[in-house]
């Protein structure tokens, strides 16, 4: 057997190292025993020796990511001024404050127009001026006309549609139908024959319609020169360069008479007034009867009233069927006496 001592002095002999290659500089194990060192167990070994393993020792490239986000974690801290929140992430609780925040300053390239030029978006810009005024041009006279005798023909429109829709002519109209489908009808191959004798019969009304409602075109052929007095007033309202609507007064003498004439102040009688199709119901027409009244009293006139004869006084069809005209009449009448009522002269007697 050998000695302790020998065997201390055989160990120091045999010093255990590592070559860089990380194999063992020796043919003994740590126990003394030869063989092959494995460097796993070495390595192991060494970092028991140094105080054990951490978790970034046991992970794989757990350093090079805590080192990572650490610095991330750097980069990200943010500094002690408050900053304005995103409007697009803001929390709910945190949206008052970004309120509370400066308007940008405008750029230094940006331009203003002028305190005193309106905007590019004013709704009455581009619209024409609403004048009414007294018309004097032969142009603005044959105008006025041209509108007067549109109002008149247009009644025709109105009669038509009054006879068409009677309720006692559509009953007349319908006994007739059925009494020629009666007379007419033998076997289903006689129904083309009343589909037709329906269409001529059809046609025959709304030809007597159009017979019977054609004074009117000839009352309107009667608005000319000759119609307009020469001391007759034409009040026209243009709308741009279009005459929209016109009242035209005559002057009538009022009072006693004396040596065959009469003396005293003048009244003013309507002769026509009406406003284009398109434009009624948008106080024109009242804004006329204004002037009418107006131009009347400055003249030192006593009263402003429709004349008997006026253009629109004429009726062409039977008085059962005038009903819808004279209604308009008192209508007419009545916007006359309320425009009356409110004038400076109301008191005058009409």
């Amino acid at each position: 057997m050998v000695s302790r001592q020998a065997a201390a002095s055989l160990s120091s002999t045999h010093t255990h190292h590592l070559n860089e290659d990380g194999s063992s500089g020796s043919n003994l194990t740590p126990l003394g025993w030869p063989g092959r060192v494995n460097p796993a167990d070495l390595k192991r070994a060494q970092q028991l020796q140094d105080g054990g393993t951490g978790v970034g020792d046991r992970i794989p490239g757990f350093r090079t990511s805590a080192a990572f986000f650490s610095s991330l974690r750097s980069n990200l801290a943010l500094s002690s001024s408050p900053l304005p929140p995103s409007p697009m992430s803001t929390p709910p609780s945190m949206q008052g404050s970004a309120s509370s925040l400066p308007p940008p300053s405008p750029s230094a390239h940006a331009t203003f127009p002028p305190a005193n030029e309106p905007p590019d978006n004013d709704p009455l810009a581009g619209i024409p001026e609403l004048t009414t005024y007294a018309a004097t041009s032969e142009e603005d006279r044959l105008a006025a006309l041209k509108l007067i005798a549109d109002a008149v023909a247009q009644q025709r429109q109105v009669a038509g549609r009054i006879l068409v829709f009677n309720p006692i002519n559509l009953a007349i109209y319908g006994a007739v139908l059925a009494a020629v489908a009666q007379f007419l009808y033998k076997d289903s191959g006689d129904t083309a024959k009343i589909v037709t004798t329906y269409a001529g019969i059809t046609m025959a009304a709304l030809v007597i319609v159009r017979w019977a409602t054609s004074g009117y075109i000839l009352m309107a052929e009667e608005v000319g020169w000759d119609w307009l007095g020469k001391d007759d007033t034409a009040l026209v309202t243009k709308f741009g360069d279009d005459i929209i609507g016109v009242c035209v007064l005559e002057w009538v003498k009022s009072g006693s008479i004396s040596g065959g004439r009469k003396r005293g102040k003048v009244k003013g009688e309507v002769k026509a007034w009406t406003v284009g199709l398109k434009y009624r119901g948008k106080g024109v027409g009242t804004a006329l009867l204004e002037e009418a009244v107006a131009l009347v009293q400055s003249r030192g006139g006593d009263s402003v009233e429709f004349a008997e004869d006026h253009a629109y006084s004429k009726r062409v069809l039977n008085k059962f069927y005038n009903g819808k005209f004279d209604r308009r009449e008192q209508r007419a009448q009545k916007a006359l006496r309320e425009v009356l009522d409110a004038s400076p002269g109301r008191g005058k007697k009409r």
